[in-house]
């Protein structure tokens, strides 16, 4: 696992400090190098904007703002996302057609 992740760089974008920190400590142990973390929009895409990214993890909402420009930029350049939710009421494909 961790030759698969060596020096990949992972955008972690988390308003919970606690689930970032857990992300990034789990990120660091395989060999991924951390962009961030960081808790707000604005600072994620201007990480996106500042360097390649090989991956992100991001939280849907950050501190109740949408995630969605950092997903347009990620989404253009063909960067490969998680965006772990519990909102039963989204679908995958309600969420891509707005972006």
């Amino acid at each position: 696992m961790k030759d698969l992740w060596a020096g990949k760089r992972v955008l972690v974008a988390e308003d919970n400090p606690l689930v970032a920190m857990d992300i990034e400590d789990t990120l660091l142990a395989v060999g991924a190098q951390v962009v961030g973390p960081v808790a707000a929009a604005a600072d994620a895409v201007s990480r996106c904007l500042n360097g390649p990214l090989d991956a992100a993890i991001l939280d849907f909402n950050l501190h109740g703002g949408p995630v969605t420009p950092v997903l347009e930029i990620l989404w253009e350049r063909s960067v490969p996302m998680v965006i772990p939710v519990s909102y039963t009421h989204l679908r995958a494909h309600e969420t891509k057609a707005n972006l």
